[in-house]
Formats: C-alpha cells, sequence, structure tokens
C-alpha cells in the first residue's frame, strides 16, 4: 500500500500545531512550545505513546520559569542543559534555565514537501537550533543543526525529554551493555544519590528484589532518575506493552549521545504515571556535575553539532 502523507496547520489545546500522518502512525508537533512533540500515535492499535497534557489547554512558559509548575508532556528537548544553573562563557557566567532554554521558546517553521523545518535563534547565548521531522511508515525521524554563531566556545550538552505513557507490566529495554546504573536522585528505593547499583535486579531499602527493566504500580508512590554508568556503545532503547503488542523504539547515533539517563514516576511526582529514556551528550543533568565529570559538549565558534533520532512504534505479534 502506497503511504499517504498528509501534513497541516491546526490548534492544538490553544497552541499552533502541525499534524503529520500517513497510513500507519500520526504526530503533533507545537512550533510555540519549543517544536514539543505533543502526541505520536498508532492507528491500528489506537496506542498514544506520549504523556499527555492534563489541562485543557498549554500554559505558555517564560525562559526563566520552573519547568515542575507546567504539566511536563510529550516530548521537549533539553539544550543547553537540565538543571538550572551556570556555565562558563568567555569571561561571563551564564545562568542556564530549569531544563534548558528550548522547551518554553517560540519557533519559526516551514513545510517542505514531505517534513517540517524548526528553527529558533537563542536569546540567550549566540547560538541557532535547527530541527527538520518528518515521518516514514512506523516511525518520526528528527534531524537536529545546533551551530554556534559567536566568538566564545559554549559549554552545554542536549538531553531528549521524552515522556512516555507507563502500565504496569511494560517492559523496559536499555542498551545491551547495561551493567550498572548509578542512582542521581535520593529515592526511597534505590537509597541516597551517587548509590551505584547493578543492572537489571538490584535490591531496595528494605532488601526487597527492584527490577530496574520494569515499572512498579502507580500506587506505589515512588519516583527514580538513574544513568548507565558507562558510555552506550549500541544507541537503541525503548520500551515493550504487552497489553497493547506494541514496542516503542528510539535509534540514536552514540558517537553523538554517549551517555543515557532513565527518569520514572510512578505516582509519586504530582502523581503522575510516565517515564523517559535519556540519551544524552552531558554526564549528568546540571552543568555542575557535567563540569566535574567533564562529560559534556564544547560548542566551538562557527561550528555545528549535527545528530539524528528515530522514534518508532512497532507492532508485535506473539
Amino acid at each position: 500500500m502506497k503511504e499517504k502523507l498528509e501534513i497541516y496547520e491546526s490548534n492544538y489545546k490553544n497552541v499552533k500545531s502541525i499534524h503529520m500522518s500517513n497510513n500507519l502512525i500520526s504526530c503533533t508537533i507545537l512550533p510555540e512550545l519549543g517544536g514539543k512533540i505533543a502526541s505520536f500515535y498508532h492507528k491500528d492499535k489506537k496506542f498514544e505513546l506520549l504523556f499527555q497534557n492534563k489541562r485543557d489547554e498549554y500554559m505558555k512558559p517564560d525562559m526563566y520559569d520552573d519547568f515542575s509548575l507546567y504539566d511536563a508532556s510529550g516530548f521537549d528537548d533539553c539544550f543547553p542543559s537540565v538543571d538550572e544553573g551556570f556555565a562558563d562563557f568567555g569571561s561571563e557566567k551564564i545562568k542556564y534555565p530549569d531544563h534548558g532554554e528550548i522547551w518554553s521558546s517560540c519557533f519559526d517553521y516551514e513545510i517542505i514537501g514531505d517534513r517540517v523545518k524548526l528553527k529558533y535563534a537563542s536569546r540567550l547565548l549566540p547560538y541557532t537550533y535547527e530541527k527538520t521531522i518528518r515521518i516514514n511508515e512506523n516511525t518520526i525521524l528528527i534531524d537536529y543543526k545546533i551551530k554556534n554563531t559567536g566568538s566564545e566556545v559554549i559549554d552545554c550538552f542536549y538531553t531528549m525529554h521524552c515522556l512516555i505513557n507507563c502500565e504496569k507490566n511494560m517492559i523496559l529495554k536499555f542498551p545491551s551493555e547495561t551493567k550498572k546504573v548509578i542512582n542521581v536522585l535520593d529515592s526511597s528505593f534505590l537509597g541516597k544519590k551517587g548509590s551505584i547499583h547493578p543492572f537489571p535486579v538490584t535490591k531496595t531499602y528494605e532488601g526487597k528484589s527492584f527490577f530496574l527493566d520494569h515499572v512498579k504500580s502507580p500506587d506505589s508512590n515512588g519516583y527514580e532518575k538513574y544513568y548507565v554508568m558507562d558510555k552506550i556503545e549500541d544507541g537503541i532503547c525503548g520500551a515493550y506493552y504487552p497489553s497493547k503488542g506494541i514496542e516503542f523504539v528510539t535509534k540514536y547515533d552514540v558517537t553523538k549521545l554517549p551517555y543515557l539517563g532513565f527518569w520514572v514516576t510512578e505516582g509519586g511526582f504530582r502523581g503522575d504515571y510516565n517515564c523517559a529514556l535519556e540519551p544524552s551528550n552531558g554526564f549528568y543533568d546540571s552543568m555542575k556535575s557535567v563540569y566535574e565529570n567533564n562529560k559534556f559538549l564544547k560548542l566551538e565558534p562557527n561550528t555545528d553539532f549535527e545528530f539524528s533520532i528515530e522514534l518508532s512504534l512497532i507492532s508485535v505479534t506473539d
């Protein structure tokens, strides 16, 4: 069957949207909110991957707003950092916003043939941020280009913040070489920040088995954040939803995004039930931490940082 592609502009929960659709999938992009992908839907399975905004409309944030005051949903880009904090820039110190600058910024866009090209000129630093989105069969393909247009090095890192819906029996798919993770938030299950745990099975405070490749029920009232200890060599991760017969697969270039974090809230954060596998080129989350670990991107003047991410929804027949 020949792929039937549609791209059209609309409004979604009070913001401008671009809707892309073919025979198998659809996605919704919000240019006014950093090019957020608000929906990734598999038509045959009637399955929405992305955690949805619980409000009737989107609130429009300012650059330095607290990310937690907004309904986290969909797929946002975190750049030039995740946590709020200060970075060196020439002889200055620049304060980076919570969850970066991109999620709160309005992008210009144009529809060119079978793709949507989004572009933003930073208000914070001398860089431009471009991403081009297209769909093919069961896959969203995103090409990024971040360009330093100034005369000073920009210390930064990109993190994929793609919040997906959870279900109790879902199976998380980490890269094959994942053997240990480091806990980066104090946790009632994993203990203190900085504790290291074997993967996929570790122990809780109470000595019970804790399966890091599974998600607990929403009434467990927990939330966790941890990173794979070493650089990733296999740039494939995702999740399997057995009740839906569908697998979510993320593919990315590990030479560009060599680290992998994971966030999950099982009712413990605002009552939400979602998780996010987070490829990144910073280890981890804050400029303070990436400076201490010396694991971040030094974007040189007049230099591009380019990479791609693919998101697929695969129908699985048992």
